[in-house]
């Protein structure tokens, strides 16, 4: 994309100085509403103001028609110190080469090309860009980021009151204690989690109890090694990535809980992509900690998080003895009703008063209660907003909602997919497509579709045994999920499924992916 936007020097009286575009077809439209007024109060380095200065407007964003590099159409105006009392306006397209410092003998001058010859500056220009672009409808649009944290989670009242009673005894005894929660996505289990550590460690601290926590997210550190690195970075930020054992990593955790006679709260997220990837080692080895830990030593509690009721069954019993049918939480999904008052908050929080009526926010949440995901109904009202400020609306109508439904999706497909290489996306796309009519597909149903796609993008296929790695790894990032056939199958063969991303909209992903390498 290229940016036209209008360019001047202006003297210390601006009125005398006018703006130019470069561009063939005449001279550019500007909107004085739009220009930064930081501009004309811009000093030199001893304090006084500029004899000259730099005036940019952003008048449109639009597709460079040539499909080559950005660049700034730009007003080209040069003062020679010969010319000193009048501004002298280049031609529209002579000026192609942007102000840049002179060689070292007009040490303090600057330069502007133009044509062949060239206009100095007597002085050296500051600069000031403005990137204002006239009103919007946000007023906070941070607080519609998937990484705000509410100071109450609307509506898990009941959760966090279970998360309470479960982790009580951290503060009371200090003993370890564990909690495993799941539910859909946006259904606020990772958000819930945070925000109830944040407000637990207040009520430790009430009672003299050294309390801290740290959440990582098991897709995005695969495997042991790497969710303890994580943990250990919290308490120094400069481990090194590489040189230790995972054991010497867990003898150094420990230290650093004893030195500091800390109750550490571990929540994993996603948790069934560790547990797929490694096992329940580290998990087994969080509760040796704590069942050795005293208050004099220091102590570790977990919570985990999934989004399937069943990830626990990934643990050997050793490990799940530390975790009771007790001490599960659901999160179910939320109604149409719970969606309103979600937005109806964010809305509060993130939009100018006035730009998204009730019946907006009823609109939203009836869209996004067919999945009960507040995450979806959150991005969907930003969305919309940005719809709204591109056509500059002085409100969110509802065709803005309606064509954010079009471009947002319940479920962070392209970010998924972003993590993947060509090989497992190629396996993806053949699993995606042979899944469309099927709710599960063999292995060798999966297979057959590979060798197409495989031969449809002129890619060399894997032999089986690189392919079941290829599909194991899909099913850790939680992209299929994968069991052993039972009753109504001859022998034992892996049925693959697709968990939450609808088959067509994976495979539609996937291809546009696949065609832009």
């Amino acid at each position: 994309m290229g940016i036209a936007a209008g360019v001047g020097v202006m003297a210390a009286r601006p009125g005398s100085v006018g703006l130019l575009d470069r561009r063939r077809r005449g001279p550019a439209a500007t909107e004085p509403r739009r220009m930064d007024p930081d501009v004309l109060e811009a000093e030199d380095a001893e304090g006084r103001g500029d004899a000259l200065r730099l005036q940019v407007e952003l008048a449109e964003v639009r597709e460079d028609p040539a499909g080559l590099v950005p660049a700034f159409d730009a007003v080209a105006l040069v003062i020679p110190p010969e010319s000193a009392a009048r501004p002298v306006v280049a031609a529209a397209g002579e000026a192609e080469e942007a102000i840049g410092h002179a060689d070292a003998s007009t040490a303090g001058k600057m330069a502007f090309r133009v044509g062949g010859g060239k206009g100095y500056f007597s002085r050296r220009v500051r600069v000031v860009v403005s990137f204002r672009s006239g009103p919007s409808v946000f007023k906070d649009q941070g607080k519609l980021s998937f990484d705000y944290l509410p100071d109450k989670m609307v509506h898990r009242d009941a959760q966090t009151q279970r998360l309470f009673s479960l982790l009580r005894p951290i503060v009371e005894a200090g003993a370890s204690s564990n909690a495993f929660l799941y539910g859909p996505v946006g259904t606020g289990k990772t958000h819930t989690a945070k925000r109830f550590c944040l407000d637990f460690r207040k009520y430790a601290s009430e009672s003299n109890r050294a309390l801290d926590w740290d959440l990582v997210n098991c897709r995005q550190r695969m495997g042991d090694d790497a969710v303890l690195l994580r943990l250990l970075q919290h308490f120094d930020a400069h481990f090194p990535e590489r040189g230790f054992s995972i054991a010497e990593k867990m003898e150094s955790l420990r230290k650093h809980l004893e030195k500091q006679r800390l109750h550490f709260i571990v929540i994993l997220d996603e948790v069934d992509a560790l547990l797929k990837k490694s096992g329940a080692d580290l998990i087994y080895s969080f509760a040796r900690i704590a069942e050795e830990g005293t208050t004099t030593k220091g102590n570790i509690s977990m919570i985990l998080i999934s989004q399937r009721p069943n990830a626990l069954e990934y643990m050997d019993a050793a490990a799940l003895s530390t975790f009771r049918r007790t001490n599960v939480i659901e999160f179910p999904r939320y109604d149409q009703k719970e969606l309103e008052d979600i937005v109806h908050g964010r809305v509060a929080l993130a939009m100018h008063p006035g730009t998204v009526d009730d019946d907006l926010v009823d609109l939203i949440a009836d869209i996004a209660s067919e999945f009960g995901d507040a995450r979806y109904a959150i991005e969907l009202l930003e969305k919309a907003g940005m719809l709204a400020d591109e056509e500059r609306a002085e409100e969110v109508a509802a065709e803005h909602v309606r064509g954010a439904k079009a471009q947002v999706h319940p479920i962070e497909v392209e970010e998924r997919l972003a993590l993947l290489d060509v090989p497992k996306k190629l396996v993806l796309l053949s699993i995606a497509r042979k899944s469309r009519k099927k709710a599960y597909i063999t292995m060798g149903d999966a297979e057959q579709a590979y060798a197409l796609v495989c031969e449809e993008y002129d890619e060399k296929p894997r032999a089986h045994t690189q392919f079941w790695k290829y599909v194991k790894e899909l099913d850790a990032l939680g992209l299929v999920d994968t069991k052993l056939s039972g009753k109504g199958e001859v022998g034992k063969t892996t049925l693959i499924s697709l968990p939450e991303i609808p088959a067509r909209v994976l495979a539609d992903n996937l291809e546009r992916s696949l065609k832009r390498r």
